[in-house]
């Protein structure tokens, strides 16, 4: 009989993600080169919340869920309510739906913007009264709605621990698992069938189509990358024109990945390619191949005071028809009250 481990498997977890995201960032003029930044879990559950938000908004007007003559804007709170107090019958609609969205977070780090998108499901999921399990509704969320890209490997671990955390009840359930005392034996044992891929997202990364692509990519500037045949192969995006960074790539390689008739984007994300000349040519291709649904300026977080570059989240969604673009724009001092407008 295999003698069972006396490690609390929980607080191993939460131990590697705190070292990896510690080491990470300790290496200052490694954070520099490889873009490598942390975003707040409270800044994370807003994005993606907001993302949600607007997206439901705009389906219950064009899916037969409603009336047509029905229109409504949402927040969390209201959008949670209004499915809460519709009929059996409304609530398959939604969960048929609902159940096969891909959300793919391309640079997701340590999993931070997963875990909001993994905990936004499973409240809908819940208020939608299918008939599954606590443990059958994580999994289906695991293997079929979230999917992380991540370039390097002891993020995408993290990743993956982090949403381990979340899928199991208690440390006594990891423990049934007669697991080894190491992170990959841990994901291994679980069972759990990840869409977490170890991938240079720009270069290599060719799945599709997504519902939403969101998170916070790597803000390079190409004159730091100094692998030449790197850069080189850049060239391929549009978007690599002048004094370039990696996120407007990011943004472009998205928009190619979306769903061609309902796909939206939300990314938190330097300004400067709004007003810089190296943006130029993403401006054209956001403004003629989308609808931008909201920028939201939220450089005037405290968290974000000393920042060299002001921070803002900008939603699109991909249009498959000429229309104008009138969007929402928003400057943010205080995330807690504008969810509640």
């Amino acid at each position: 009989m295999k003698k069972k481990s006396t490690v609390n498997h929980f607080i191993y977890l939460r131990d590697f993600i705190k070292k990896h995201e510690e080491d990470k960032l300790q290496n200052q003029s490694g954070n520099k080169t490889n873009g490598i930044v942390y975003t707040p879990q409270y800044i994370a559950d807003f994005v993606t919340n907001n993302v949600f938000k607007i997206y439901f908004s705009d389906k219950i007007k064009e899916m037969e869920w409603l009336p047509s003559s029905f229109t409504v804007q949402f927040d969390k709170l209201s959008l949670m309510k209004f499915f809460s107090e519709q009929e059996e019958k409304t609530k398959n609609l939604v969960w048929n739906h609902v159940s096969q969205m891909k959300i793919l977070d391309p640079s997701c780090g340590s999993g931070r913007f997963l875990l909001s998108v993994a905990n936004f499901l499973l409240e809908l999921y819940k208020i939608l009264s299918i008939n599954l399990s606590l443990e059958e509704i994580k999994r289906h969320i695991i293997e079929h709605n979230i999917y992380g890209v991540e370039i390097e490997k002891s993020a995408l671990l993290a990743t993956k621990a982090r949403l381990l955390i979340w899928y199991f009840h208690s440390d006594l359930e990891l423990r049934e698992l007669n697991i080894k005392d190491n992170i990959n034996s841990i994901i291994e044992n679980s069972h759990l069938n990840f869409q977490i891929f170890h991938s240079d997202y720009l270069l290599k990364f060719n799945i599709k189509p997504f519902d939403i692509i969101l998170g916070n990519p790597p803000y390079i500037e190409n004159k730091k990358i100094e692998d030449m045949e790197y850069k080189r192969k850049l060239k391929i995006f549009d978007s690599a024109y002048g004094l370039y960074d990696l996120s407007i790539l990011f943004i472009e390689k998205s928009m190619e990945l979306l769903d061609l008739n309902q796909g939206y984007l939300s990314f938190l994300i330097t300004n400067k390619f709004l007003a810089a000349d190296y943006g130029i040519k993403i401006r054209k291709k956001i403004v003629n191949d989308t609808l931008i649904k909201q920028i939201i300026d939220i450089s005037s977080l405290s968290i974000f005071k000393a920042a060299a570059a002001y921070p803002i989240i900008i939603t699109l969604k991909i249009k498959s028809l000429a229309k104008e673009n009138l969007f929402d724009f928003i400057r943010l001092d205080d995330l807690i009250n504008f969810d509640q407008k």
